[in-house]
């Protein structure tokens, strides 16, 4: 296993899929960093080289949010429209689904969750 931004990899996984599984990284952005990293996006984390992986972290870290910072950011921008009372807000606050999912027949896992709390 491998540590990579304080998350264990399996060393047998394609660095594309690797690197999508970090928080905050998604497909494309995953597939942009290879590419300006000069990585094969089917090359495995073994057979990359120390120098390789320094320059993955050191291009993430530049030039990506991620992790518990991103996490963060996204609670207090929840808090944030809770507090203010907007229609998105009072539908977190509520814990019902925010983005006009229907609710009439679905949603009953998110309302009886809720509940619990």
């Amino acid at each position: 296993m491998i540590r990579f931004l304080n998350i264990t990899i399996d060393p047998k996984i394609k660095v594309l899929k690797g690197l999508n599984s970090l928080f905050g990284l998604g497909f494309l952005s995953c597939k942009k960093i290879c590419h300006n990293c000069s990585i094969s996006v089917f090359a495995s984390f073994n057979d990359l080289s120390l120098r390789q992986q320094n320059a993955l972290l050191t291009y993430i870290n530049t030039n990506h949010l991620m992790g518990s910072d991103l996490e963060q950011i996204v609670r207090n921008n929840i808090k944030q429209k809770i507090i203010k009372k907007t229609f998105v807000g009072l539908r977190h606050s509520k814990g019902i689904p925010v983005r006009g999912q229907r609710t009439k027949t679905n949603a009953v896992t998110s309302r009886r969750l809720k509940f619990r709390e």
